[in-house]
C-alpha cells in the first residue's frame, strides 16, 4: 500500500504542485532503507556462515585431538605390551577376571537352578527349524545361555590355567644366572679376605659382603626362583612326586611371601627418602624466596641513603641474584615434579605388593576365605602393576 493514502489532503496537494518534490525525498528515504536493510541482512547471513564456519573448525580440531589422545594410547600400551613386565600383567589381568567371570557364571547357574538338558534340546533344534525357535523363544534363549555358560566355563578354565602357565614360562629360567652371581661373589669375597692381613679384617670383608640387605635379596629371589621352576617342571610332567609337590608349593608361596614383605620395606624407605627430599628442597626454596624479598627491601631502602654510583652497583647485584633465583627456582619446579612422579611410581608399588601380601597370606596360613578372594585381590595387584608400566611409558614417551 502506498504511503500517500496516510497523508492529509493538503499535503497531498502541495507536494503535487510542487512537482512532486515531498514524494521524491519519500522515495529516496524509503530506497536507503531499503538498502541498509538488505547490507544488514546480508551481514547477519554473513555472521550466521562465519559462524557455521568457525563451528565446524571448532568440530574437526576437537574430532582430530580424539583421534590424537587415541593414537597417542595406542602407543602407550605398545609399548607396555612390548616389556616382558607389560605382558606378565595384562596375562595377570585377563587370568584373574577370567576366574571371576567363571566364578560368577556358576553361582548365577547354581542360584536359579538352570539345568538344562544341552542333549534332549539340541535333538530338538538340530533340524534348525526357525518355526520351532520362534513358537519356544523363552527356551531357545535357555538354550542359548546354557550352552555358552557351558562352553565358557569349559573353555575359561582353560584358558586362565593356560595364562598362569604362560606367565611362569616366562619368569623360568633366572635360576643359573643367580647361581652364577652367587659363584662369583663368593669367589671375589674369598680373594678379598685372603689379601686381609688379620683374621679380624678377613671375617670383616666376609660380613661386609655377605651380611646385608643385598645379599639377603638375592638369597630370597634365588630361594623363589627355584621353588617356581621346580612347579613348573611339575606341570611339564617331568617329575610327579606327591609329597615333593606339597613341599615345593609351600616353600613356593613362602618364597614368594618373604620377596613381598622385603619389597613392601625397600619401596617404604623409599618413598620416606624421596618425601625427605622434597621436604629439604620446598625449604631451601623458601629460605631463598625470603632472602630474597630481605634483599629487595635493603636495596630499596640504602638506594635512598646511598649515593648513585653506589646504588647502581647494588642494583646490578640485585639483579643478578634475582635472575640466579628465577634460574633455580625452574630447576627446583623440575625437581619437584620429579620427585612427585618418583612418589606415585613408589605407592603404586607399594600398593601392588600390599594386595599381593594380602593374596598370598591366605595360602601361607591356609586362611579360609569367601570363593573369589584370591582371584579379586589378585587382580587388583595386576591392575596397579600395568598403571604403573602405563604412567611410565607414558613419561618415556613424553620425553
Amino acid at each position: 500500500m502506498n504511503d500517500d493514502f496516510y497523508r492529509p489532503p493538503h499535503v497531498l496537494d502541495a507536494s503535487i504542485e510542487s512537482g512532486g518534490f515531498e514524494m521524491s525525498t519519500v522515495a529516496d528515504s524509503l530506497i536507503v532503507q531499503g538498502e541498509a536493510r538488505s547490507r544488514g541482512n546480508s551481514a547477519g547471513v554473513g555472521s550466521v556462515e562465519a559462524s557455521l564456519a568457525g563451528h565446524k573448525v571448532s568440530k574437526k580440531q576437537s574430532d582430530a585431538e580424539k583421534l590424537l589422545k587415541v593414537v597417542r594410547r595406542i602407543e602407550i600400551l605398545n609399548a607396555v605390551f612390548d616389556t616382558m613386565s607389560g605382558k606378565d600383567r595384562i596375562a595377570k589381568i585377563s587370568k584373574y577376571v577370567i576366574d571371576l567371570l567363571r566364578m560368577f557364571i556358576q553361582r548365577s547357574t547354581h542360584r536359579n537352578n538352570i539345568a538344562v538338558d544341552l542333549d534332549s534340546y539340541a535333538k530338538v533344534f538340530s533340524n534348525s527349524n526357525i518355526f520351532t525357535v520362534l513358537r519356544n523363544p523363552k527356551l531357545s534363549a535357555q538354550l542359548l545361555v546354557a550352552s555358552s555358560s557351558k562352553l565358557f566355563l569349559e573353555k575359561g578354565a582353560l584358558v586362565s590355567n593356560q595364562l598362569g602357565f604362560y606367565r611362569q614360562i616366562m619368569r623360568c629360567g633366572g635360576t643359573p644366572f643367580r647361581l652364577h652371581n652367587w659363584y662369583h661373589k663368593f669367589l671375589t669375597t674369598f680373594h678379598t679376605s685372603r689379601a686381609s692381613p688379620t683374621l679380624h679384617s678377613k671375617s670383616m670383608v666376609w660380613y661386609k659382603h655377605w651380611w646385608n640387605e643385598d645379599t639377603l635379596s638375592e638369597f630370597i629371589d634365588l630361594y623363589y626362583g627355584i621353588m617356581d621352576e621346580l612347579m613348573l617342571l611339575h606341570k611339564l610332567k617331568l617329575w610327579s612326586n606327591k609329597s615333593m609337590y606339597d613341599w615345593v608349593g609351600r616353600h613356593e608361596a613362602l618364597s614368594w611371601y618373604y620377596d613381598i614383605m622385603l619389597g613392601l620395606k625397600k619401596n617404604w624407605e623409599k618413598l620416606q627418602s624421596i618425601r625427605q627430599k622434597e621436604f629439604e628442597l620446598k625449604v631451601q626454596y623458601q629460605v631463598r624466596q625470603r632472602a630474597l624479598e630481605l634483599s629487595s627491601k635493603l636495596n630499596a631502602t640504602s638506594s635512598l641513603e646511598n649515593n648513585k654510583n653506589a646504588s647502581l652497583i647494588k642494583q646490578t647485584i640485585f639483579e643478578s641474584f634475582k635472575q640466579d633465583n628465577i634460574d633455580l627456582e625452574q630447576e627446583m619446579i623440575q625437581k619437584v615434579k620429579k620427585y612427585q612422579y618418583d612418589k606415585r611410581i613408589v605407592k603404586f608399588d607399594l600398593s601392588r605388593l600390599f594386595f599381593d601380601f594380602l593374596a598370598d597370606s591366605t595360602d601361607v596360613f591356609s586362611i579360609k576365605t569367601p570363593p573369589g578372594t584370591y582371584a579379586i585381590l589378585s587382580l587388583c595387584s595386576g591392575i596397579l602393576g600395568f598403571s604403573k608400566l602405563w604412567v611410565q611409558a607414558e613419561e618415556t614417551l613424553r620425553e
